[in-house]
């Protein structure tokens, strides 16, 4: 959990991808702060010296919504798929984030999402506006 100055719970969206968008989502996680939304990427908060799982866990658990990179590699990441599972598990908001084209685990249907494969500056609008709504259900991708 991110803290602020005075030791209250700031929420954050926590993002889950796979290595191949490390470009992409040091870009989406800029983005999204400079907007004022907080977000968990692990390159940022994972701490030295704690148990790396341990700690992704807790952000999963702990955040306000996942945003999930949609991309072939990220479909077919053991870990990515670890994240996801888990947030549902637990009942989190998951966002897809639609990085490319590509088929989707049966798992993720209904989810909300937001297409990036155009242009980001739409897609990141469309996002936070998205983030300012509750969380609704889909019919289709």
């Amino acid at each position: 959990m991110i803290t602020s100055a005075d030791s209250k719970p700031t929420p954050y969206c926590f993002i889950s991808y796979c290595r191949q968008e490390v470009t992409f989502v040091d870009s989406l996680a800029r983005e999204l702060q400079r907007r004022g939304i907080c977000t968990w990427v692990d390159f940022r908060q994972l701490v030295p010296g704690r148990p790396w799982q341990l700690q992704l866990d807790e952000g999963v658990r702990d955040a306000a919504a996942i945003l999930l990179v949609v991309s072939k590699a990220s479909m077919a990441s053991a870990p990515v798929k670890d994240e996801w599972m888990k947030s549902l598990a637990c009942g989190r908001r998951i966002i897809l984030i639609l990085f490319e084209p590509c088929k989707m685990d049966p798992g993720l249907a209904g989810i909300e999402w937001v297409d990036f494969t155009g242009n980001f500056d739409v897609g990141m609008n469309q996002l936070i506006n998205l983030l300012d709504q509750p969380a609704r259900k889909v019919t289709s991708l």
